[in-house]
């Protein structure tokens, strides 16, 4: 896929910005070729739309790779790759560090570049293929990965790495190695709301006992963990039926061989040919000329031209895949993918348009949230509000009729917020909300202010324990305000579930998950059986997950799979939210007021945290709590100390920010970035 220079490129941009007037505006429907009546319309249009985005993957894979090799997120202030990439280009550090290793590896292997893009007039293998491909270059010749690439599919080129890398890596390796494109399944648990609450606070408690924002995998697998160490696993068969439907491996294996490849489908056009990506990007309003510029320079440079190459990348690349969501939502919606024979929208775009599974599912979902929200979609589109930002609010004021002052009130917060905040500001209405709260939370909430925001970040030894029972007590009906109240097992019912905990996890993961809480909802109901039901049951301070299986036997139901879940969130916050657990400095006021961790704008490092004197006590600084603030080592040591982050005022409310090297750098207040810091961004 060329894409020569033109004749006369235009001036560029000033250093440290980014000229994106041509890629901001957004898509409207007039701009674009209208899919019809027909599938294979819409399909030919998402194809078309694929074909643009390989364009824009190979000035991107470049600059990627240059982006991490030279650990370009430091002279911005940025601790970890996650971190930068979340807050300046809307994505994860794993995106950002996969496109690294492709970009890499398309320098080496002319014939991954050529496949990538259908230049060696096979198939364009898609970007997802091509990742696994270049990681698979370690462990094989290229031209065979690429062989097994178009020949078997995704899966099995997935699985056949798999088992070259366990074949060839120490255990070590193989143990840090993860594969975020294995199989998942879907786990959802109907479950009262407020038990969405508790399992939130329970996973809090895990990332600051971690360290990190830990994936909630990761909680998962320490959840299950705990629970094994307590009690054993029932048998297999009775939780095997809840989780194992088809075969989804086996289904999409058939399909590709029932369509040989889906030869009956269009290929992706060419380059230059009609519908392909120039066509594309001149219907999305984009420029094509622009685009060529990238990509003659993409890769070269300082650290701030890297990262202004791969923000005016991005804000191509999110125009045309806002298009695609609508396009893959609209797909779904017709029921194409039965007509088209792919499994699902997951399985259509990783085969059909070479995208991963989860990042096609997120767009798609949003474009049909969005929907209820234009002015939301039209600056997601645009770039001012990141994918993730825009999820947040809307799973916060929600679909249905939206005041315009709410709507623009949230629009104005993201473009000024960090996507730390909006996430502290949802976790904290979402705790409002449980416990029904009527003011700004009801409803369509509106941004919190800042002492509401820093005041739900305090974490004290106990805190998540507290929060867990209160939620336990609330999805059973005994409210915080009936205070060591109990349950009156003669008259009440067991709480019907009212939502669904939805978690994706590894298949094996799922059913050990759904293992330890029949085995916890098995020893509940022995438990809870253990006195006559006309009898009083003496037990002493019995948890909410304990009441409501008393409930349950003496109503005579059984008792229900979310009160298993309960339990076993009550044991983990019991055993972690203790002395033991808390860090040495459990009882420093300036760590619990800050929640555990490092308060640097974007920082979410809540591991090897140090106490920050903001004006120096050399220079005569008090000890006292407006002057001291919580930094991680990085922000600590190599940001104030080493000339990467300045802070100013007084804390907590009053520090102004400046992170990153001098001239470079961007200022912030309580997560929020200041005026003079929009140019630089």
């Amino acid at each position: 896929m060329s894409l020569a220079a033109p004749a006369a490129p235009a001036a560029p941009a000033a250093p440290g910005t980014a000229s994106l007037s041509a890629c901001q505006r957004p898509v409207g429907r007039a701009a674009w070729p209208e899919a019809g009546e027909g599938i294979a319309a819409t399909d030919a249009l998402a194809v078309a739309v694929r074909a643009a985005l390989d364009a824009i993957a190979l000035p991107l894979t470049r600059a990627a790779a240059a982006f991490v090799k030279m650990r370009a997120w430091h002279p911005f202030g940025h601790a970890r790759i996650d971190d930068h990439a979340r807050e300046r280009f809307g994505r994860s550090g794993r995106w950002v560090r996969d496109l690294g290793t492709l970009g890499a590896a398309l320098e080496q292997q002319p014939a991954l570049h050529a496949a990538l893009s259908g230049a060696d007039g096979g198939t364009p293998i898609g970007r997802v293929a091509a990742i696994l491909v270049a990681r698979g270059a370690a462990h094989g010749p290229v031209d065979e990965w690429i062989a097994l690439a178009r020949r078997e599919g995704v899966r099995e080129l997935r699985r056949a790495l798999r088992e070259a890398r366990e074949g060839t890596a120490s255990a070590s390796d193989a143990a840090t190695e993860t594969d975020p494109g294995e199989d998942r399944v879907q786990v959802r648990l109907p479950v009262p709301s407020p038990v969405v609450r508790a399992f939130d606070e329970a996973l809090d408690l895990y990332r600051a006992v971690d360290g990190r924002e830990a994936p909630v995998t990761s909680f998962v697998e320490a959840l299950v963990g705990e629970a094994r160490s307590a009690r054993p696993a029932p048998c297999a068969p009775f939780v095997s039926p809840l989780l194992h439907g088809m075969d989804a491996a086996g289904v999409e294996a058939a399909l590709r061989r029932s369509t040989a490849a889906w030869e009956g489908l269009p290929a992706p056009p060419g380059a230059e040919a009609p519908g392909g990506p120039s066509d594309v990007l001149a219907a999305a309003g984009l420029s094509l000329r622009r685009l060529r510029e990238l990509d003659a320079v993409a890769g070269r440079g300082d650290a701030v031209e890297l990262d202004r190459q791969i923000r005016a990348l991005v804000a191509l690349e999110n125009e045309l895949e806002a298009r695609l969501g609508s396009l893959l939502a609209e797909l779904g919606e017709r029921g194409a993918w039965t007509r088209l024979r792919f499994a699902s929208v997951g399985h259509y775009a990783e085969e059909r348009l070479g995208l991963s599974r989860s990042r096609a599912g997120e767009r798609a979902r949003l474009a049909r949230a969005l929907r209820h929200l234009p002015r939301l979609g039209a600056a997601c589109a645009a770039g001012r509000v990141t994918m993730e930002a825009a999820a947040i609010i809307h799973r916060l004021i929600g679909d249905g009729p939206v005041a315009f002052e709410v709507e623009e009130a949230w629009i104005g917060h993201a473009v000024d917020s960090t996507i730390k905040r909006l996430r502290d500001e949802a976790r904290a209405i979402g705790r409002y909300r449980t416990r029904g709260g009527r003011s700004r939370t009801m409803g369509s909430p509106l941004p919190l202010e800042d002492e509401t925001w820093h005041a739900a970040l305090r974490r004290e030894c106990g805190t998540a324990s507290r929060r867990v029972i209160e939620f336990g007590r609330l999805a059973l009906g005994i409210g915080a305000a009936d205070g060591a109240g109990h349950a009156d097992v003669f008259r009440a019912l067991p709480p019907e579930p009212d939502v669904f905990l939805r978690l994706r996890l590894p298949a094996d993961l799922a059913l050990n998950l759904v293992a330890a809480i029949e085995s916890a909802r098995i020893a509940l109901q022995e438990a809870a059986g253990s006195a006559p039901w006309d009898e009083a049951w003496q037990r002493d301070e019995p948890t909410p997950a304990e009441w409501a299986t008393r409930v349950a036997f003496v109503r005579g139901r059984r008792v229900p799979m979310w009160v298993g879940l309960l339990a076993l969130l009550e044991e983990f916050v019991g055993t972690w939210d203790t002395d033991a657990g808390a860090p040495d400095r459990r009882d420093d006021r300036v760590f619990v007021r800050d929640g555990w961790r490092c308060m640097a704008p974007g920082c979410t490092s809540r591991r090897h945290l140090e106490d920050h004197h903001v004006v120096y006590r050399s220079h005569g600084g008090s000890g006292r709590l407006h002057n001291r603030v919580t930094l991680c080592r990085f922000h600590h040591q190599r940001g104030e100390h080493g000339g990467l982050m300045a802070v100013r005022g007084e804390a907590p409310l009053g520090l102004t920010w400046r992170l990153g090297r001098a001239g470079i750098g961007a200022a912030y207040r309580n997560e929020m970035r200041t005026e003079g810091a929009r140019g630089g961004r």
